[in-house]
C-alpha cells in the first residue's frame, strides 16, 4: 500500500499509540482532481480533513504529501509469549486476560494478541526499556494467565524493527477488519464461534491495541478515535487446494463479528462489509461525499467502496 494509502485510511502501527496516527501528522496534500483540476490544501483545507483518515481513491491523485516528523526512539524492546495447543474454552480465558491487561498498558507499550489454529501468541513492543515496571507487569500477568515467553530483547530502532517487516514477495492471503470496539465485551458473544473456526480452517484472528495518542487526536475524517481494540482476519491460501474452505471460513468469521460490531478500519477494507459507509467514515461520510461533488463530480475516480457522490 505505501505511505499514500497508509496515511489516508488512517495508518496505526507499532508506535500510534505513543505518536498518533500517521494522517495526525499530514500537513500538506497535493491532488489532481476529477476534472484535471491541481487542489493544494495550503488554498484549500477541507481536502487535508478529507485526507486524513477519508480513504484513497475517492477524489483525485494525490501528487505529494507533506508531514511533520517526530524523532524516532532510539530503541525498541519486545518480548514475544505463546500458549497452546488450547481448547475454545481456555482461548476465551487467556484473551479475556489479555483485554484486561492490555488495557491497563501505558502510551509507548504496544500489543498484539494472534490466535494462529490452536496456538495464542503475544507480543508487546516498547519503545522504553523491559526492565520498567509497566512491561514487567504486563510480562508477569502473561506469564501468570499460562503463557510462556522468551527473553525480551532491546536494540537500535534500525534492526529491531526488522522482525515486523512483512513478506516482501507477492502472497495469497486474505486479510479484512473484523471490527475496532472497547471492550472485550464487545467481541465476547462472537469468540466462541470464532475460535472454533479458527481451529477448523487455521485462520488467524488478531487483536491489536489502539487508544493513547490515537484517542487525543483531533481533526480529520478519522472517526474511530475512541475505539481501543482493533481485529483482523487473515487467511494465508498457500495451497490452492485449501483456498476455498478458508475463504469461506473467513467470510463466516467477518459474519459472527459482524453481528455485534460495525465499527471498520478503512485500511483492511472487505467487499462484503454491510453498511460499510458508516462503518469505515461514520457521521464523516456526509461531509466526504459534499467533498466528493466538489473535486470529482463525474465521479471519474471510483471503486466498490469509493465515496458516492450526494443524491440530487
Amino acid at each position: 500500500m505505501g505511505l499514500g494509502g497508509l496515511t489516508l485510511g488512517g495508518g496505526y502501527g507499532l508506535f500510534a499509540r505513543q505518536f498518533g496516527l500517521t494522517c495526525d501528522h499530514l500537513e500538506r496534500v497535493r491532488m489532481v482532481g476529477g476534472l484535471g483540476q491541481l487542489v493544494d490544501s495550503n488554498a484549500d483545507p477541507d481536502l487535508l480533513w478529507a485526507c486524513q483518515g477519508g480513504g484513497n481513491g475517492n477524489f483525485g491523485a494525490i501528487t505529494a504529501m507533506e508531514f511533520r516528523t517526530v524523532p524516532a526512539p532510539a530503541q525498541l524492546s519486545a518480548q514475544r509469549f505463546k500458549a497452546g495447543p488450547l481448547s475454545v474454552t481456555e482461548m476465551l480465558a487467556k484473551t479475556a486476560r489479555w483485554f484486561e491487561m492490555a488495557k491497563a498498558l501505558p502510551e509507548p507499550i504496544f500489543s498484539a494478541f494472534v490466535v494462529n489454529g490452536r496456538q495464542i501468541t503475544v507480543l508487546l513492543t516498547s519503545t522504553a526499556p523491559f526492565a520498567g515496571p509497566s512491561f514487567q507487569m504486563a510480562a508477569s500477568l502473561l506469564k501468570e494467565s499460562g503463557f510462556t515467553g522468551n527473553g525480551p530483547t532491546r536494540g537500535p530502532l534500525r534492526e529491531a524493527i526488522r522482525r515486523y517487516y512483512g513478506v516482501q514477495t507477492p502472497l495469497p492471503f486474505r486479510n479484512f477488519c473484523g471490527g475496532m470496539a472497547g471492550e472485550f465485551e464487545d467481541y465476547e458473544p462472537a469468540l466462541p464461534a470464532v475460535f472454533e473456526e479458527v481451529q477448523r480452517s487455521g485462520l488467524i484472528v488478531q487483536f491489536n491495541t489502539l487508544g493513547g495518542a490515537i484517542a487525543r487526536g483531533s481533526g480529520g475524517a478519522y472517526p474511530h478515535r475512541k475505539r481501543l481494540f482493533l481485529c483482523e482476519v487473515q487467511a494465508y491460501c498457500e495451497s490452492p487446494s485449501r483456498r476455498a474452505e478458508k475463504v469461506a471460513g473467513a467470510e463466516k468469521v467477518r459474519e459472527f463479528l459482524g453481528a455485534g460490531i460495525s465499527a471498520h478500519y478503512r485500511n483492511y477494507p472487505s467487499v462484503n462489509f454491510p453498511n460499510w459507509e458508516q462503518a469505515y467514515y461514520g457521521e464523516n461520510y456526509a461531509r466526504l461525499q459534499l467533498l466528493k461533488q466538489r473535486y470529482d463530480p463525474e465521479n471519474v475516480f471510483r471503486h466498490p467502496q469509493s465515496v458516492r457522490l450526494p443524491k440530487v
